[in-house]
Order: structure tokens, then C-alpha cells, then sequence
């Protein structure tokens, strides 16, 4: 199906006229009530979000804002730096208040400014899909045009929450959520502090993430029974060497 040949009912726009709709003047108030894209149903409103080229809107984190700050809190309590959940400022709805979510990161934004000790999660879930991605959408379209918008949807892996912090704006994208959150927070808490203590290999201490092109990669890892994580080459080489001094303790 096209882009043209999807809607949800007669008398509603388009994908296409949605992304025509998507060129407004920034000048305009953000918070204008009829900013909303209107979608009967979430499973409505993600056919039209794998349209527009995100390939899987369906990827949430499998925990809450809420414990993912938690144990983020945890983590960076000697950095003194305080990370608090935005995400209830973006609505739930079926129907996607698509400009929600860069009225959100300017409020984070202006907030970090105040206090360079605080950092924001705005995170995507199974309900806010349509407002965070559409947003994210419509973010994209204003910064890039939407020719590079669509190229950079179609290529990129889906964001599943954005962190704030000083200047910055970070994307954790889909590749985590098949992670736990005590892992998703080790994640995070690299991310805003840029040490490597927090996600890095116990063997070689080289950190797991990396950025190519502005986009988060994940080296592959390996979880030991111990609980250390370590990268593949690490993980095969530890295990090579506990075979070995198997075989040297039997023959002894």
C-alpha cells in the first residue's frame, strides 16, 4: 500500500497530506490544539508511522520511564547529576500531537540551561507511540527538509527515547530494547557522562558504545555467569583460556 492509498476513513488526510502538513511555520504556536494528526486507533496510527518509513514503531522498552530513571538515579548519585521523566508531556493518544514532543525537548532544553546538574527522559511507550514518533518526525522535517527527513527516517533505527542534558540532546534508539533496565541505565549513564566505567568491557575497558554518523552503535557482548559484560572477542578469548586451564588442572 502507498503512502497515497492509506488513510483511516473518509474525510481524513492522507500520509502524504499529513507530511504536507508537516511544513508549518515554527513561528506558529506550537501548542495549537489542532496540532494533531488524527488516527482513530494506535494500530492505525502505526501502519501509518511504518509508511512513513520508521521500521519498528512497535519497539518500546520493556520497562517504564520510571524505573529507568530510577536506575539511572542510582548510578550517577556520586556525579551529582539528577535525570527526571518528562514523558508524561507527551500525550497517549491515538491521534499524534506530533508537535508535543519539540515543545518537551525546548522545555528541557531551557531547563538544562538553568541547571547543568539535571538531565530529562523522554521516553516512547506502547500508548505516547504516535505523539513521540510523528513528533520526531515532524522534528526531523523542520531541521532537515523533508527529502533528508525521509532519507533519515528510512535509515536510521527508530528512536525510543531521548535524553537531555546541557547542550545535548541524546537518542537511544531501538537497539536496546531487548536489554533489562539495569543495563539500559548503565547505557544511559555513558551516554550523559561519556565514562567509559559505566558500559565498557571488563577485560579491555573499551566502551561497548560507539558513534558513527551521530548514531548510537553497540559493540556485541557477552553477559558472564559472574555478571561481567564483556565484548565478543573478549568473551570468546576468556572462555578459551578457562578450557585451557581446565585441561592443564585435569593433567595435573
Amino acid at each position: 500500500m502507498s503512502e497515497n492509498e492509506l488513510c483511516s476513513c473518509d474525510g481524513v488526510d492522507t500520509v502524504a497530506d499529513t507530511l504536507e502538513k508537516l511544513e508549518i511555520d515554527l513561528n506558529d504556536p506550537v501548542t495549537d490544539p489542532a496540532a494533531f494528526l488524527p488516527f482513530d486507533t494506535h494500530t492505525e496510527a502505526l501502519a501509518a508511522l511504518e509508511s512513513v518509513g520508521f521500521h519498528s514503531p512497535k519497539c518500546c522498552l520493556p520497562f517504564s520511564p520510571s524505573d529507568l530513571v530510577d536506575a539511572v538515579s542510582d548510578l550517577l548519585q556520586n556525579d551529582e547529576i539528577v535525570i527526571m521523566d518528562m514523558t508524561p508531556t507527551i500525550p497517549e493518544t491515538a491521534s499524534a500531537a506530533y508537535q508535543a514532543l519539540t515543545v518537551a525537548g525546548f522545555n528541557a532544553a531551557a531547563s538544562c540551561r538553568k541547571d547543568k546538574n539535571a538531565a530529562f527522559l523522554i521516553q516512547k511507550t506502547e500508548k505516547n507511540t504516535p505523539s513521540f514518533l510523528f513528533g520526531a518526525h515532524w522534528g526531523a522535517v523542520q531541521a532537515l527538509g523533508k527529502n533528508a527527513a525521509a532519507i533519515e527516517v528510512e535509515t536510521k533505527h527508530t528512536p525510543c527515547a531521548y535524553i537531555f542534558y546541557n547542550e545535548r540532546q541524546i537518542c537511544v534508539t531501538s537497539l536496546v530494547c531487548e536489554v533489562d533496565v539495569h543495563l539500559a541505565a548503565r547505557i544511559v549513564a555513558f551516554e550523559i557522562t561519556m565514562n567509559a566505567e559505566y558500559f565498557s568491557c571488563s577485560r579491555c575497558c573499551t566502551p561497548f558504545i560507539s558513534h558513527v554518523g551521530g548514531d548510537m552503535e553497540i559493540a556485541p557482548m557477552a553477559r558472564m555467569h559472574d555478571g561481567k559484560l564483556l565484548l565478543k572477542e573478549c568473551a570468546l578469548k576468556y572462555v578459551e583460556e578457562q578450557h585451557k586451564s581446565g585441561i592443564e588442572s585435569r593433567e595435573k
